[in-house]
């Protein structure tokens, strides 16, 4: 039992080293931009922590960068720009170690390599979905606009609420399929 517990901290740990990864591309950006920062999160649900802009939430599921004053006003190109900086960041890391994982030493050095490469690679191709609230649908929604034909707040709302279904039960079931068959000794 405390081999799975191990493994699931272990899990963890990593899961959060690739969401600031992603989350520091959207910062680097919004930096380029001038744009400020209102709080970096990782997490979601109740708050257990803060320590000036930086917030720890109670389920390490996610993470988030939010903008702060002058987003709303930014130009489309500059807020796809933004939206895309989280994948393009796993985008590069990812190929930086799978580019690294064929150098480590076989065994285990060479395949949390692979697994990190692979993890930063589907974190990227996820968040480009256009699906509320990826980055995908961010990009998407700012791209329509600089073309000149903004989405309607309700058409908004009722994409957030079925995009947060969708994203809620993918990451259900993922949580389902790896970390229960460990809890239950069956991984």
């Amino acid at each position: 039992m405390w081999l799975y517990l191990l493994y699931l901290t272990t899990a963890a740990i990593l899961t959060i080293m690739v969401l600031v990864i992603h989350e520091m591309g959207h910062w680097a950006v919004l930096r380029y931009y001038q744009i400020p920062v209102a709080s970096w999160g990782i997490g979601f649900g109740p708050r257990l922590f803060t320590w000036g802009r930086i917030r720890l939430h109670l389920f390490p599921i996610g993470a988030y960068v939010e903008p702060g004053a002058g987003y709303p006003e930014a130009p489309p190109v500059f807020r796809i720009w933004i939206a895309l900086g989280g994948p393009l960041a796993n985008l590069l890391y990812g190929g930086l170690l799978a580019a690294l994982a064929p150098l480590a030493a076989n065994g285990d050095p060479h395949h949390a390599l692979a697994l990190l490469a692979n993890f930063n690679l589907a974190l990227a191709a996820f968040n480009l979905l256009p699906v509320p609230p990826l980055d995908g649908w961010a990009a998407l929604v700012a791209f329509v606009e600089r073309l000149g034909h903004p989405l309607h707040s309700r058409t908004k709302v009722m994409a957030s609420r079925v995009g947060n279904g969708f994203v809620w039960a993918i990451a259900t079931w993922a949580i389902g399929e790896t970390a229960w068959p460990w809890l239950l000794g069956h991984g």
